[in-house]
């Protein structure tokens, strides 16, 4: 009896053991995720106002009032 109640409370560790496991890999598959969405979302960002630059608003700005006086 004692036999069959320790190979239960095996498997049923193992099975745990096996659930954590999967959690973390999980945990490590969102992780890298959203990492790899923040470094894109920070390369989009740059590549959509890399024109829009304050410095070019500025200049751009002078020029127009230099042409209108």
């Amino acid at each position: 009896m004692f036999f069959i109640n320790s190979l239960l409370f095996t498997k049923v560790l193992l099975l745990l053991l096996l659930l954590l496991l999967l959690l973390l890999l999980l945990l490590l598959l969102l992780v890298v995720v959203v990492v790899l969405v923040a470094a894109n979302f920070d390369k989009f960002i740059k590549k959509s106002f890399a024109s829009v630059s304050l410095k070019n608003v500025i200049r751009n700005r002078f020029i127009l009032l230099d042409c209108l006086i």
